[in-house]
């Protein structure tokens, strides 16, 4: 069979629900996440194992079809993830791990346990941007001021990925040359006024799809595959 998770708001009570179909989306049942946060995005290892985000810095965890969650300790402050990618690999329950939020906030991890946090700052088409440890203080967080909304990441593998943010901004990761180093490069942006991106998918030659608001729709295709 062919599981499915979403997430939604109870009408009555004050949580947020992960909605979840055990037969490729005929029919839905509702799994409470135990937390009152806004949830933001879902990725699955497989149909036991799957990962959640959302807003204050939740981060949860299933291992059993989604029955109970857990909270995972990923951030030290109180920050809104909006994105979520798991890299799957074919050895491991797990893998490769990205969260993206407000704040130009960047979530790594190789394995999907020890997690670095980090703040990027991009203010220039075609330029690195700066990259900066993320506060672990809540005040120093909350004060923070940076346009950059996160939504949504993908990778094709540990060195090469797309960000892409509500502002309508690309961001492209690329490898430095140090063993897990990487490189953040603001592509040009949409310049259709008032453009919201809200998600990015890709298939197995890594070419990526980004949607937005106002019907916009987005392919990128990696350079080494550009003719």
């Amino acid at each position: 069979t062919t599981e499915i998770y979403t997430l939604s708001l109870h009408d009555a009570l004050p949580i947020c629900l992960i909605i979840a179909s055990r037969d490729a989306g005929d029919t839905w049942k509702p799994l409470e996440s135990g937390v009152t946060a806004d949830l933001y995005d879902v990725a699955c290892t497989d149909a036991r194992n799957c990962l959640v985000v959302g807003d204050k810095g939740t981060v949860l965890s299933t291992s059993n079809l989604g029955n109970d969650w857990e909270a995972v300790d990923v951030l030290s402050v109180e920050a809104k993830l909006r994105g979520l990618y798991i890299m799957l690999s074919p050895e491991t329950s797990g893998g490769p791990t990205y969260m993206v939020g407000d704040k130009g906030l960047f979530v790594s991890s190789e394995d999907g346990e020890g997690f670095s946090a980090s703040v990027l700052k991009c203010t220039a088409v075609g330029a690195e941007c700066q990259v900066e440890d993320m506060p672990t203080s809540q005040g120093v967080w909350n004060n923070l001021t940076n346009p950059l909304t996160l939504v949504a990441a993908r990778f094709r593998d540990l060195d090469n990925g797309v960000l892409v943010a509500l502002g309508g901004e690309i961001v492209l990761v690329s490898g430095d040359g140090e063993p897990g180093g990487k490189l953040f490069t603001l592509a040009k942006p949409v310049t259709i006024t008032g453009t919201q991106f809200h998600s990015i998918s890709s298939d197995f030659l890594s070419d990526m799809v980004i949607s937005g608001s106002k019907g916009v729709v987005m392919q990128y295709t990696p350079k080494a595959r550009q003719a």
